[in-house]
């Protein structure tokens, strides 16, 4: 009953609002509120002719991922703008419930290994953690839902992918894992951080359970007869990866993927020298400089409140700053428009410096975390880098508007499973909860939590604070 009902909220709402959203009006172009339109028009642009990375929607919003998300959804192009809503809307609320299933597989099998009954009266904590895990993205997931953003359709096989090379027991599964873990990457580049983190962390898990798996042999030849083994020499790791079959078929799987979805599919539907040529424009005209969007605007005002990447967090508080403070220019400017490069005090070169120098900090700071991780080798570590790794995609990237924060969904609900193994309940649903509490207040409060970038600022203190945890508990019990 509850879901159906939130079926027919889900509906009542697409038609109240999210349709609206995608009327096109040539005499009133804002009213036309949704990025769908942005993907559709470039898709129609690669079939017909046309620059696809030029063309803009009635906006004038232009498309900026790989060729196959926009080839994929280009037979929606033939339909009205609001059926071409409505249509992803539906699509899109699919790949949440793909997600919530997805989350719950992992979870029940965590479960298993912890010999609990998932979301029991016996494990209060677990249910509380899904529903902070929930309500973090609970809105950025409504706002890929309400302007046709990629969030959620990214998310879906980020899960998918992760279970499939976790849990599976076969080639086949592990293969599928490796292949649809490409898919978040082609949709939008960002996600390629937390699939890497899961690839890096499989591999020293592989390569700490064969060590582990030769001193146990060696053991077993020269302890005394009838003597068993000590628990230590036991794998902590799936069973499916006590060899490193898993890990082969997973790389295989995504080396094919990346063919497939890269080079292969578009290939086939554009041509293949088309589609090197568009792969070429994305990758000179936006994917290496995607940090200058000041210079040529092609993320379309990365500058405002939305954007909650550490980049532009620290500008807003900074700027900010220096208007309240110390009688610098009007913060807001960058809200409406975007002043000559000089004009705002974080223009200084030093600001920059200082930014990148923590984004390079951040990413060396990841990489010694999963590494540590993959040592410790449980489901939940391996959970818990994946989630590390995206909410790593918010500070690295110069571009995170909030409905990205989709991607908390992994990190909170690990990083409080493995929390709690760590410290007292209490304390790892705090911690858990921080997410949550920085992405309500930034929707609720937008106008002043984006004006200092409380949601990209909070969310890299999250993070190094998470890592600290995962690199001090490592050096304590290694």
């Amino acid at each position: 009953m509850t879901f159906a009902s939130v079926l027919v909220v889900m509906a009542i709402w697409c038609e109240v609002d999210v349709r609206r959203r995608a009327i096109l009006d040539p005499l009133h172009p804002r009213l036309h509120m949704t990025d769908l339109t942005v993907y559709t028009e470039a898709g129609a642009a690669f079939f017909d002719g046309r620059e696809p990375y030029d063309v803009t929607n009635i906006r004038g919003w232009k498309y900026l991922y790989p060729p196959l998300f926009a080839i994929v959804v280009s037979p929606l192009g033939a339909l009205p703008s609001t059926w071409q809503a409505i249509l992803f809307f539906a699509v899109s609320i699919v790949l949440c419930l793909g997600s919530y299933l997805e989350c719950r597989t992992l979870l029940v099998a965590w479960a298993k290994i912890q010999r609990l009954q998932l979301l029991s009266t016996h494990d209060r904590f677990v249910r509380n953690l899904c529903l902070v895990a929930g309500v973090t993205v609970l809105f950025p997931a409504l706002n890929c839902l309400q302007r046709g953003q990629v969030g959620v359709v990214a998310l879906y096989p980020l899960l998918l992918g992760f279970r499939l090379v976790l849990l599976g027991k076969h080639p086949s599964a592990w293969f599928a894992g490796g292949l649809v873990l490409v898919l978040p990457i082609v949709i939008k580049l960002t996600p390629i951080l937390p699939v890497g983190c899961v690839f890096l962390t499989l591999f020293v898990a592989i390569y700490r359970n064969s060590f582990r798996q030769t001193c146990q042999n060696s053991s077993a030849e020269n302890r005394s007869p009838g003597r068993p083994l000590s628990e230590s020499s036991v794998p902590s790791i799936p069973m499916s990866f006590q060899d490193q079959q898993g890990g082969k078929w997973a790389s295989a799987g995504f080396v094919v993927g990346c063919l497939l979805f890269i080079l292969i599919i578009p290939g086939s539907l554009i041509g293949w020298h088309t589609n090197l040529r568009h792969l070429n424009t994305w990758f000179h005209r936006i994917a290496v400089n995607i940090d200058h969007d000041r210079t040529d605007n092609f993320a379309g005002m990365s500058t405002s409140i939305r954007n909650q990447s550490l980049l532009n967090g620290l500008q807003r508080f900074g700027n900010w700053a220096v208007y309240q403070f110390a009688g610098g220019p009007d913060d807001t400017l960058l809200d409406y428009q975007v002043p000559p490069i000089g004009v705002m005090p974080m223009d200084d070169p030093r600001a920059h410096w200082i930014v990148d120098a923590i984004r390079v900090v951040s990413g060396i700071t990841l990489i010694a975390a999963v590494i540590a991780l993959g040592l410790r080798g449980d489901q939940v570590s391996l959970g818990f880098a994946l989630g590390l790794g995206a909410v790593g995609t918010f500070i690295v990237s110069p571009v995170a508007r909030a409905h990205y924060f989709v991607l908390y969904l992994p990190a909170v609900l690990y990083g409080g499973l493995w929390l709690r193994q760590r410290m007292s309940e209490r304390r790892a649903f705090q911690f858990a909860a921080i997410p949550m509490l920085l992405c309500l207040i930034h929707y609720i409060a937008l106008p002043y939590a984006g004006r200092v970038g409380l949601l990209g600022i909070g969310s890299t203190l999250w993070f190094f604070t998470a890592c600290y945890f995962v690199l001090s508990d490592f050096q304590r019990t290694r």
